[in-house]
């Protein structure tokens, strides 16, 4: 039981981070804006970083996403940072056993998404996230997870130039591997998600 709470403590990745492109319905606004309404699915692979939201030293490093994914405009890629801490919450994974999850809580989270035909990039900020991981099999991955994060659009290049908005992603997943210095981990993750685009 000491070692699961040992790597509850360092395992402070939040597994998510795959924003996604596509539109799916475009209406004008007042002043000119355009409102597009974004629904799309992602997957993809993470690995723990050198980049910590909240301490010099290292010591809570963030996930780094590299993913790719569909929408009705098309395909895209998508790279994140994603950091989350446990909250001292119990929770369940669908399938697993009631109450065996440690539930984690966003730390920091950032995104790039990139839509493949016209190279333009869209930005992203994560402001909340709650996230169930199941390590009652450790030391034995795979160790799965569930999650929802929201954020805000903080702009883009291209066609996003300007964007805000806001959005809604759903996330699963698992940790396929863990360092030999119990900091961190490797694993999948695959995600819908829901964005609300404000374009002026």
């Amino acid at each position: 039981m000491r070692d699961i709470e040992k790597l509850v403590k360092k395992l402070v990745v939040v597994c998510v981070g795959l924003v996604a492109i596509g539109f799916s319905v475009v209406a004008p606004s007042e002043g000119g804006d355009t409102k597009v309404v974004i629904k799309s699915k992602a997957s993809g692979s993470f690995v723990t970083t050198l980049f910590d939201f909240d301490h010099p030293d290292l010591s809570t490093p963030a996930a780094y996403f590299n993913a790719a994914g569909i929408g009705s405009a098309g395909a895209f890629t998508s790279q994140a940072l994603d950091e989350s801490a446990p909250d001292g919450k119990t929770c369940t994974v669908p399938g697993g056993v009631v109450g065996a999850g440690t539930e984690f809580t966003l730390v920091g989270g950032a995104s790039v998404s990139r839509t493949t035909a016209t190279g333009d990039l869209l930005f992203t900020k994560t402001t909340s996230g709650t996230e169930c991981d199941d390590l009652s099999t450790f030391p034995t991955p795979p160790f799965p997870f569930v999650g929802t994060d929201t954020g805000i659009v903080t702009g883009g290049t291209g066609k996003y130039s300007g964007a805000t908005g806001t959005y809604t992603l759903k996330f699963k997943g698992a940790f396929l591997a863990l360092p030999a210095t119990g900091l961190g981990a490797f694993g999948w993750s695959e995600a819908k998600t829901v964005t609300t685009l404000t374009l002026p």
